[in-house]
């Protein structure tokens, strides 16, 4: 694994003007939302008193539980996580975090953060750069991440987030986000959340080691957040060691006058050891083998970071506020995917700039919260590839230098309007124009290598290796794609029962193509256009300790979603390509539910919970010319997870948990029947802990995959079988015990 320095960000100052919403309202995360909905009896308060869409004017950074009762009376899907759920289990990526939020599919490569995270069936290409597109990431509203591209795993770090809010399908209008997925929203930690020292340490199987202190203080005018994490892990598989370092903190005061800043720092560099796919058909005699390529070539991803964002707020009244936000961020990855695309490095620097208003109206005697807002950012992104010297431990001859430029504008706009004490209604509008520039610069020719019989050409064999090597294109490529959209939603919010809500919205949705899908495709000649979506949907929420749920449906209809196939003359699929399908439909039931199922059994006080989650996923071609009405591959029909809890009064808890993921399909066309569909999966596993009353430490053991069950976490779809006798996969992580401490002095 080739190693570099973080380079450091040069310097920023921020003052700024985005309108980005900071938290506002919406459901709530079944895994915490029976515990909490016994002490949040505000159900009946007014609109001045429970804000629906405006953020509180008191504080920069809303407290958990006053925004877990707004996303009560949201129009959407749209759920916040307690990230205190997270204390008794490891954490090392979304599959173990967003296990109990619905609609969020999570299949983990490993146990670092690398996978396929899709909402409602976002980028089910699960291999390449375009991973995680679809679903755009914010840092307390202000984008994080790059502008063109989806969610970048590398860069969040969840050990340092107060709650997350979880934004699935167009509800992530109101960030002004161009997704289809949605969007997820960390709402940080901040001295005054977290005052005093914490320490978290996990260990477990595979070499798997976790490390956080974090810091809060806060006085009169000014607090002060740092945390500092360290993870490393040996991995399951062979060639799937990993290890990743942060920082993350801001630092607020109170500037008078009702003015408040708050200033955020993020570092970080991951390193990743990339084992290859393995044959469905054989996997099973050797789950645990690295596969073809991966250590000869020493296959790796690496990110390094840093960013410094800034959030001035300015409390007009006590009902009416508005935010200036800027960011900076600059990010290096480099890339060893496989021996055929070479080395890959990539530089993206980036900034944003936006400002955001929001406050509470009374118009025609109706009570009107509104949130509106513009943002601008731009992203300037370096590219270079290389073939690869001493079996990919040093830079060959250069294949490729390109730039690509991107630029997004971004204008939004929502009311919620209160008809009657129990009824709300919903408008929003999103109005934005970007650009996206790919421009190859002309490079030496380069001759490709690939396996070889015999002596190899000269050029390979001075390369020192006849195996596979990318060459440079004939001649440089450039593709331009400039795009505007506008983006309607109409919602109401009942409240139905005092402590229950009905909601339904229809709402469009529009996402450009990343820099990835454009100049993967500019390599094969091919123009790929931006996806537009319309989708309908509804649901209820609410409910107590005793009784808790959160369900939607939905029904979206996609022209020109953006799929991915294998790129055409590489083998085992080992590079991808994007393409533009012609009409899909994606249609589904998120349920997130929690229940008490009995107390007093052993002792008074105690208590047993039954908390889960079921997603449903009818997504398919609607007439496509070539796949006509095919199943999509990769998202399962259905996926289903358990855990039921028995909590002691004296501290003690212990339960069992379940996860089950149906079958998937690896083809578009459904061709290659039995042999091509990945089977379906159930694994079992305990946890047990104990948090002494009134103390402030806390012990877990996580047992997982109990049954030690060899199965299917990711694969590659196909478009058609073709010569092939198997997909190609990557095997999920076999039985594994974890033990952690939580401590805070």
């Amino acid at each position: 694994m080739r190693h570099h320095r973080l380079t450091p960000l040069a310097a920023a100052v921020l003052a700024a003007i985005i309108i980005n919403p900071s938290p506002a309202a919406h459901a709530q995360s079944p895994a915490t939302a029976a515990a909490d909905a016994a002490a949040s009896t505000r159900t009946q308060g007014t609109l001045g008193e429970i804000r629906v869409i405006a953020d509180p004017v008191v504080d920069d950074v809303p407290e958990y539980r006053v925004q877990r009762e707004r996303f009560l009376r949201r129009p959407g899907a749209e759920t916040v996580v307690d990230t205190r759920a997270w204390d008794d289990m490891r954490l090392s990526n979304f599959e173990d975090a967003f296990a109990l939020t619905p609609g969020v599919h999570a299949f983990a490569r490993g146990e670092s953060n690398g996978g396929l995270y899709s909402i409602r069936g976002s980028d089910i290409a699960t291999e390449g750069p375009r991973n995680g597109r679809g679903i755009r990431a914010y840092q307390d509203g202000v984008p994080l991440g790059r502008t063109e591209a989806g969610l970048t795993n590398a860069i969040l770090d969840l050990l340092a987030a107060d709650y997350v809010e979880v934004y699935r399908g167009p509800n992530s209008l109101r960030f002004g986000a161009l997704a289809t997925g949605g969007a997820i929203n960390l709402v940080s930690r901040t001295g005054r959340s977290f005052e005093g020292h914490g320490v978290r340490v996990t260990a477990g199987s595979f070499g798997h080691h976790q490390l956080q202190y974090q810091f809060g203080m806060a006085g009169a005018r000014d607090d002060v957040y740092l945390s500092a994490s360290r993870f490393t892990t040996n991995g399951y598989r062979g060639h799937d060691a990993a290890e990743a370092s942060r920082i993350t903190g801001n630092w607020g005061r109170d500037l008078g006058g009702g003015m408040s800043n708050r200033v955020y720092l993020h570092l970080g560099r991951t390193r990743d050891e990339l084992s290859s796919t393995l044959p469905l058909a054989t996997y099973r005699q050797n789950p645990r083998a690295p596969g073809q390529y991966a250590v000869e070539f020493d296959q790796d991803a690496n990110f390094e970071y840093a960013r410094i964002g800034n959030r001035l707020v300015q409390r007009l009244d006590g009902q009416r506020r508005v935010e200036y936000d800027a960011y900076l961020m600059w990010l290096r990855f480099d890339h060893l995917p496989t021996p055929f695309a070479g080395i890959v490095d990539r530089v993206w620097r980036e900034h944003g700039l936006g400002i955001r208003y929001s406050g509470v109206h009374q118009w025609a005697g109706l009570f009107t919260e509104l949130v509106g807002g513009l943002r601008y950012n731009g992203s300037r992104g370096d590219f270079f590839n290389w073939q690869h010297r001493n079996n990919g431990q040093d830079k060959g001859p250069k294949t490729l230098e390109a730039d690509f430029d991107s630029r997004l504008i971004e204008a939004y706009g929502e009311a919620a309007v209160r008809l009657r004490d129990d009824l709300r209604g919903f408008v929003g509008l999103q109005v934005a124009r970007g650009h996206r520039n790919y421009a190859e610069k002309p490079v030496a020719p380069v001759t490709a290598c690939g396996p070889v019989i015999g002596t190899p050409p000269p050029a390979c064999q001075a390369l020192g290796n006849q195996r596979p090597q990318p060459g440079s294109a004939a001649r440089p490529m450039q593709r331009r794609n400039d795009f505007d959209t506008v983006n309607p939603k109409l919602g109401l919010n009942w409240q139905w029962q005092p402590k229950w809500f009905a909601f339904a919205s229809v709402a469009r949705s529009f996402e450009a193509p990343t820099d990835a899908d454009v100049s993967n495709a500019a390599g094969v000649g091919r123009t790929v256009r931006p996806q537009r979506a319309w989708t309908v949907e509804g649901g209820l929420r609410g409910g107590d300790e005793a009784l808790s749920a959160d369900v939607t449906l939905y029904h979206m209809r996609i022209k020109g979603e953006i799929l991915s196939e294998c790129r055409p003359g590489v083998p085992n699929c080992a590079q991808n390509v994007a393409f533009n399908a012609d009409r899909t439909v994606h249609n589904g039931i998120e349920a997130g539910f929690g229940a008490r199922l009995a107390r007093g059994l052993v002792a008074t006080g105690d208590a047993v919970r039954l908390d889960g989650v079921w997603n449903y996923a009818d997504m398919r071609f609607d007439g496509d010319r070539t796949f006509g009405n095919n199943r999509l591959p990769v998202i399962p029909r259905h996926t289903l997870h358990l855990e039921l809890t028995h909590k002691l009064p004296a501290g003690w808890h212990w339960g069992v948990n379940l996860h089950h993921v149906g079958s998937r399909t690896s083809t578009y066309d459904g061709s290659g029947g039995a042999a091509f569909v990945v089977p379906g999966y159930t694994l079992w596993g305990l946890r047990a802990g104990y948090a002494p009353r009134g103390a402030n430490w806390r012990i877990a053991l996580d047992a997982r995959n109990l049954g030690n069950k060899a199965y299917v976490a990711q694969f590659t779809p196909l478009p058609t079988v073709g010569t092939r006798t198997s997909p190609d996969i990557r095997p999920g992580v076999g039985r594994g015990v974890y033990l952690s401490f939580n401590a805070g002095f």
